[in-house]
C-alpha cells in the first residue's frame, strides 16, 4: 500500500510521494522506480498524472525533489512541481517556514508561501512564489520541418527548453512539432518545446509539449522560458503574465539580480493509498 497526495499546479498534475518515511524501492513487487512511476501515472491503469515528485533528504538543505515524467525518465527540475512539493511539505508537517529551500537535479530552488490569507479552507490551495535563478544564455538554431522553417531559442531553467513562436497557438500541430522538437538530434537529452503566441506585451498564450509526458496543461520553467525569450525580443516586459491551457502564470524577471520568479497555484486534489501489484 503507497499513500499518495495528487495535486495540480494550474492543470500541470502531479503525484507526491514521501520517500522519506517510505522506502520506495520495497514497495510492491516491482521495486524499480520508473516502472512505479509509469504505473501510478497511467490514466486508465492507475491514478492518472504528468509527473510523479519524490521527496527525499537533501545534502545540502533540508528537502530534496526528485522529479520523474510520465514515462519513467527522470527530469531535472519543474516549475510548477516545486509550487506542489511546498504544499506537500507544509500538509505533511515536514516545515512551519515559509520560505523554503529544495535542492533538485537542476541546482537549489526557493519556493515561498505568498501568505496565510492566500490559503483555502482545509490548506487545499496554496499560492507560491519561485525563485527560478537566472535562465541559462540562449542560442538560436532553425530546423527544418517539411516545408517549414523553425527558428528555436534554447534556454534552460535547470532542465532544457526551445521556444517556438507561432501566429495560430490554438490551432498549430503541436501533437507532430513537439515529439519532433523533442527527439532532435540537437538535444540528446531530449527538451521540452514551447510555442508561444504573443497577445499583447502584458499577456503571453503558450503550449507545452513536455519531454516524457507529451503535451500538458502547464508548464512553469517553459512559461519563465517564454517570458524571458519574449522579453529579450521586446514582445513584453519584464513583467508578464502566460496564459495556459490549465490556468495563468506570473513571471518577473528582475532586472538588478537577474533572477526570474514565477507565481501561481498549487491544488490538492486527492490522498489516499494505491495498491501496487
Amino acid at each position: 500500500m503507497l499513500e499518495f497526495f495528487k495535486m495540480h499546479a494550474t492543470g500541470n498534475d502531479f503525484l507526491l510521494l514521501d520517500g522519506i518515511k517510505t522506502d520506495l524501492s520495497k514497495v510492491g513487487a516491482c521495486c524499480n522506480i520508473p516502472l512505479l512511476v509509469k504505473k501510478l501515472c497511467h490514466r486508465r491503469f492507475g491514478i492518472g498524472a504528468d509527473q510523479v515528485l519524490i521527496l527525499r533528504k537533501g545534502k545540502s538543505q533540508d528537502f530534496f525533489m526528485e522529479v520523474w515524467n510520465a514515462d519513467g525518465s527522470q527530469a531535472e527540475m519543474c516549475g510548477n512541481g516545486i509550487r506542489s512539493f511546498a504544499h506537500f511539505l507544509k500538509l505533511k508537517n515536514y516545515t512551519d517556514d515559509q520560505e523554503i529551500p529544495v535542492e533538485t537535479l537542476g541546482g537549489l530552488v526557493r519556493a515561498k508561501i505568498l501568505s496565510e490569507t492566500s490559503f483555502q479552507k482545509n490548506n487545499q490551495e496554496f499560492e507560491v512564489q519561485v525563485d527560478m535563478g537566472e535562465p541559462s544564455p540562449r542560442k538560436k538554431k532553425t530546423v527544418e520541418f517539411g516545408a517549414e522553417i523553425l527558428e528555436l531559442t534554447t534556454i534552460s531553467f535547470g532542465n532544457p527548453h526551445a521556444v517556438v513562436f507561432v501566429k495560430d497557438l490554438e490551432n498549430y500541430p503541436v501533437s507532430k512539432v513537439g515529439p519532433f522538437l523533442e527527439n532532435h538530434p540537437f538535444f540528446p537529452n531530449r527538451t521540452n518545446v514551447e510555442f508561444v503566441e504573443v497577445q499583447d506585451r502584458d499577456r503571453l498564450l503558450q503550449r507545452t509539449w513536455e519531454r516524457g509526458s507529451g503535451e500538458t496543461f502547464s508548464c512553469g520553467t517553459g512559461a519563465c522560458a517564454v517570458a524571458v525569450v519574449s522579453s529579450e525580443r521586446g514582445l513584453c516586459g519584464r513583467k508578464t503574465e502566460v496564459l495556459l491551457k490549465g490556468g495563468t502564470l506570473k513571471i518577473f524577471w528582475d532586472d538588478e539580480t537577474g533572477h526570474v520568479f514565477l507565481t501561481g497555484p498549487s491544488v490538492l486534489v486527492s490522498e489516499g493509498i494505491f495498491y501496487v501489484i
